[in-house]
């Protein structure tokens, strides 16, 4: 009698839908998006903000500033498009 409980078990976790999602973003391993920031003439701008938002309108938007070589570093779900915008 035990068996069948984990029987149904196997049953549903084999027989959910298997669409692909997004992954899911964690800043324990690399960032999904890297965005430096330059003037005119490629001398980048340490401490400008950047803000990462969906391009569809849905989800938060994510913001950070620069460091010493221009880079900020964003964990976002991947396979989704996105507006950058910098600020010096």
């Amino acid at each position: 009698m035990k068996l069948v409980p984990a029987l149904l078990l196997v049953f549903f976790a084999l027989a959910a839908p298997s669409k692909p999602r997004p992954f899911p973003p964690h800043e324990e391993g690399p960032p999904t998006l890297i965005v430096q920031v330059v003037d005119p003439v490629w001398i980048p701008l340490p401490e400008a903000e950047v803000t990462v938002k969906p391009s569809s309108g849905k989800g938060d938007s994510k913001s950070a500033h620069t460091d010493a070589n221009g880079y900020a570093k964003f964990w976002v779900d991947t396979g989704v498009d996105y507006t950058v915008e910098a600020k010096p």
